[in-house]
């Protein structure tokens, strides 16, 4: 009995190396100039997503550090058409959700959307309603483009503390 739980916990301990291992070898742009920041705050086209029917695609840069139980959080939603440099879609809604506790932002009904000029919406008061390492949020957006709605998930690649 005492054999196989010595092998229960050496086969933990190695599950947990691993794992480790792998995330060791993952590298960002503290490590190497030349990657984006891992915050995607760059203007970079690989930052940007594109909405489920490719009607358009978007663009979130973050204030520059995200709080959890605050309204002191925004973002700037830019707008694109796939061909083109803007698209003046019109924000329709912006929804907060934990994916790994499985709930959204119970503040929703707090933010407020500026339209700063066509295709550039920034989104202030946003409420996280609890801290989540990067990834953990993320964010529908909804807008109209040309009389049309198309939606998008953009995961925060922040962390909220």
């Amino acid at each position: 009995m005492k054999y196989s739980n010595i092998l229960v916990h050496i086969g933990i301990v190695l599950s947990f190396l691993v794992s480790v291992s792998a995330c060791g070898s993952k590298s960002d742009s503290k490590d190497n100039p030349a990657l984006p920041p891992a915050s995607g705050r760059d203007n970079s086209e690989e930052q940007l997503k594109v909405s489920k029917n490719g009607l358009f695609n978007v663009e979130v840069t973050w204030s520059p550090s995200l709080e959890a139980g605050t309204l002191n959080n925004s973002a700037l939603i830019h707008f694109r058409a796939p061909a083109s440099e803007h698209a003046p879609a019109i924000l329709k809604s912006f929804r907060l959700y934990h994916s790994t506790m499985g709930h959204g932002s119970i503040k929703e009904n707090e933010m407020t959307f500026t339209e700063e000029e066509a295709g550039h919406w920034l989104v202030k008061n946003i409420y996280f309603s609890m801290p989540g390492a990067a990834s953990s949020w993320v964010v529908d957006i909804e807008a109209e483009l040309n009389g049309v709605t198309d939606s998008v998930r953009v995961v925060i690649d922040a962390e909220v503390r």
